[in-house]
C-alpha cells in the first residue's frame, strides 16, 4: 500500500510545526499535537483536517507547548502541556472544559508532562519526563466546565515569540 502523507510544515489549519504525539478519538478520528503551533489537530479517517483544538497562550484553555493527547471514554480530549506543567480537558468540539485539579481544587502541576493514556478502568496515566516517572490517577468524576486561570504566577508572557522557547528554554522564568 502506498503511504498517505497528511500536512506539511507551516501554521495553517492543515499544516504542522513539530507534530509530536497521536491519539485515537472515540469516533476513530486521529488527534495530533503540534508543539510549536500550540494546538491539537483533529484528522478524519481519510486524513482530512476537521478542526483544531486550542491555540497559543498561557491562560486556561490555551496551550503553550502541547505534548501528550488522550481521549477519555466520554470522548473528551485531554492534553498535557509540557511547559506549563498541566493537563487540560476539552470537548471533542474543541470547547475548553477544565484544568486537571487536585482534590482541594488547585491545578495539578506536573513535572514536564508528556504522554497520556487511559486504561479501561478509567485510570489516567501521565508520563512526567523530568520526574522520571509515570503517574497513575483515578479520574473519579468528569470535570464540569469552569473558567479559572491556571494559577501559575510565573507563566511566560503571552507576547513572547511562539517559536523562541524551542531553543531558549532558559528564557522561561520556570525552566
Amino acid at each position: 500500500a502506498d503511504p498517505i502523507f497528511v500536512g506539511r510544515e507551516g501554521s495553517a489549519l492543515d499544516q504542522f510545526n513539530y507534530p509530536f504525539m497521536l491519539a485515537r478519538g472515540r469516533d476513530g478520528d486521529v488527534l495530533v499535537t503540534a508543539v510549536i503551533n500550540a494546538r491539537v489537530q483533529l484528522l478524519s479517517l481519510t486524513g482530512k483536517v476537521k478542526r483544531s483544538i486550542a491555540g497559543f497562550g498561557i491562560e486556561a484553555g490555551d496551550l503553550y507547548r502541547p505534548k501528550g493527547v488522550a481521549c477519555s471514554s466520554d470522548g473528551r480530549v485531554w492534553i498535557s502541556d509540557g511547559t506549563m506543567g498541566v493537563v487540560q480537558v476539552f470537548e471533542p468540539s474543541g470547547q475548553f472544559v477544565e484544568v486537571l485539579r487536585k482534590a482541594e481544587g488547585t491545578p495539578f502541576h506536573l513535572d514536564s508532562p508528556m504522554g497520556l493514556t487511559f486504561d479501561s478502568d478509567g485510570f489516567l496515566y501521565v508520563v512526567e519526563l523530568r520526574a522520571h516517572r509515570v503517574l497513575q490517577l483515578r479520574i473519579e468524576s468528569e470535570p464540569a466546565p469552569r473558567a479559572h486561570p491556571l494559577g501559575r504566577g510565573d507563566a511566560p508572557s503571552a507576547a513572547q515569540a511562539q517559536a523562541c522557547t524551542v531553543c531558549h528554554l532558559e528564557w522561561m522564568p520556570f525552566s
